[in-house]
């Protein structure tokens, strides 16, 4: 196992322990970047050469780099251009709702807990669907 599917292994746990503990705004961030780390993964792992040209065409931080991640992740998995926008608005309002939870001075609902959580599983289940992973 790359040391990458790993760590995004560990922040899926960490999601589900955090959540159960209530502890939203962390369980968020990890439920985020467990879909992250996922992404990269098998960018890396099966669209190798994508990935490497979409790096060296990138300017700018780390948040080009997940628009990166997400846009190239959305269009690998399906040719359908709707399906295309609704993983891309399901991965951005993660993000989202990641920023918020790691920035904003405002309360996280378990809204907000449950809309990460039923994004995780939906982006796992267009993995298994799709990508047949």
């Amino acid at each position: 196992m790359s040391f990458l599917l790993e760590k995004a292994e560990c922040n899926k746990a960490a999601f589900h322990h955090l959540k159960q503990l209530k502890l939203f705004a962390a369980a968020i961030h990890c439920g985020y970047y467990y879909c992250i780390q996922k992404i990269i993964h098998i960018l890396k792992e099966y669209y190798t050469e994508e990935y490497n040209r979409g790096l060296q065409s990138l300017k700018g931080g780390h948040g080009n780099r997940h628009r990166f991640y997400i846009e190239e992740f959305s269009s690998i998995l399906t040719n359908n251009r709707k399906e295309q926008r609704e993983v891309r608005s399901l991965l951005f309002q993660l993000r989202t709702l990641r920023i918020a939870a790691d920035y904003e001075d405002s309360e996280v609902s378990d809204v907000n807990i449950e809309a990460v959580g039923d994004g995780i599983n939906k982006i796992q289940r267009l993995i298994r669907k799709n990508l047949h992973l």
